[in-house]
């Protein structure tokens, strides 16, 4: 084989260790995503008057499967304690999974029903994420977060446990904020901060906005996979 293509450092790793292949033929191509899908969504409003939120409520979004993997209950809790504190949060989670129940059951414990919206499946990410105020990845374990990519085109301040490629996509503290993974205090306390401070999470949007569309866009995808087999 000339090249084995990854889509992440954390995948080159991997493979050189599990399968003895030399670095020096792993080649890293980032996934490409359709940044202007994302970035150009206008029914921010819509998507808000669904949920049942007002314009000045924060909206922390979560997107992806309900797996214990994807540490959504740790998410859940931190997002708890943060909305004790700051009444104005809301959070929507859109996927579904084998913890759907679970979860639900966790949200009516918490005593945050009236603030947590379960979406399930939707095909409209775009509009979804013009939608949120924040995205919340609180993951045990994680390739290369897409999520992460899409978030970031779409001009959204992520919060993210530090697992595996998350800290390749998001630089902590320029297009978002990395937290220790099942952390929940460390993620309340940051709920809080990004949801009192509009500067940053403009500052944070945009930095991951310009940061996709140096490094992720399909037009960069297309390019990098054509010298790769040229």
């Amino acid at each position: 084989t000339d090249a084995v293509e990854v889509n992440s450092e954390l995948g080159a790793k991997a493979i050189e260790i599990d399968l003895g292949i030399p670095r020096s033929k792993i080649e890293v191509v980032h996934s490409g995503v359709d940044l202007k899908k994302f970035g150009h969504s206008t029914n921010r409003t819509t998507i808000r008057s669904e949920i049942g939120l007002k314009e000045d409520q924060h909206l922390v979004l979560y997107i992806g499967r309900l797996r214990p993997v994807k540490g959504i209950e740790y998410g859940l809790r931190a997002f708890a304690a943060a909305q004790s504190q700051l009444h104005s949060l809301h959070m929507a989670l859109a996927g579904e999974g084998e913890q759907f129940d679970h979860l639900k059951r966790v949200v009516q414990d918490l005593n945050v029903s009236d603030h947590v919206t379960f979406l399930g499946v939707r095909n409209d990410l775009p509009d979804l994420l013009s939608g949120a105020d924040s995205v919340l990845m609180p993951s045990l374990k994680e390739g290369f977060p897409r999520t992460a990519i899409e978030a970031m085109a779409a001009g959204k301040p992520i919060i993210a446990t530090n697992v595996g490629g998350t800290s390749e996509a998001i630089v902590d503290g320029e297009t978002g904020i990395l937290v220790p993974a099942k952390n929940i205090e460390v993620m309340t306390s940051t709920i809080l901060k990004l949801a009192r401070d509009k500067n940053l999470q403009n500052k944070l949007g945009e930095a991951g906005r310009h940061r996709s569309r140096n490094n992720y866009s399909a037009n960069n995808y297309v390019t990098r996979l054509d010298e790769l087999y040229r």
